[in-house]
């Protein structure tokens, strides 16, 4: 800030004027496993077995229960974690699945976004986010957005945390 003589107001507005160029997609969790666990296998063989576990709807069946959760990235799946800061975007998805919505900090890459139907509290969630950030194996420690949980209100579209 010092070295281009701006303050913080004009930094601000200067980083979420460019944040709105940058383009995220909303995909539901089912169909980003399916990409990624197709896109990641190097072995044929495996990638093939999966293409067919896909087209048979196994790989659905064992994510059933999860048609509320939808992963936030953006083309490059580097440090989407910031599409928390386009009011936009999550105006557009509580618009698309008709309510309110929480916001789960997967990492700095991506953010978990699950409709509120009332079948789970924040703290429930927190204790998910939790032990995903810090259990053996999991998230990288410079990857760890927060251990938080947001909710969004559709009504005042606004994000909080809630746990």
């Amino acid at each position: 800030m010092e070295t281009w003589k701006v303050g913080l107001e004009v930094l601000w507005k200067t980083a979420l004027r460019n944040l709105k160029k940058e383009s995220f997609r909303v995909e539901s969790v089912m169909e980003f496993v399916r990409k990624k666990l197709l896109r990641e296998t190097a072995d044929p063989g495996m990638a093939e077995l999966l293409m067919k576990q896909v087209e048979a709807g196994e790989i659905e069946a064992c994510l059933a229960g999860l048609e509320q959760l939808h992963v936030v990235k953006n083309p490059s799946e580097s440090y989407g974690g910031r599409a928390i800061l386009r009011e936009d975007l999550l105006r557009e998805f509580a618009q698309e699945q008709g309510g309110d919505f929480y916001i789960l900090p997967c990492s700095v890459h991506e953010l978990l976004l699950l409709k509120d139907t009332g079948r789970v509290t924040a703290e429930e969630l927190k204790k998910m986010v939790c032990e995903i950030n810090h259990g053996p194996g999991m998230v990288e420690p410079e990857a760890r957005l927060s251990d938080s949980v947001y909710y969004y209100n559709k009504e005042t579209d606004r994000v909080e945390i809630v746990a």
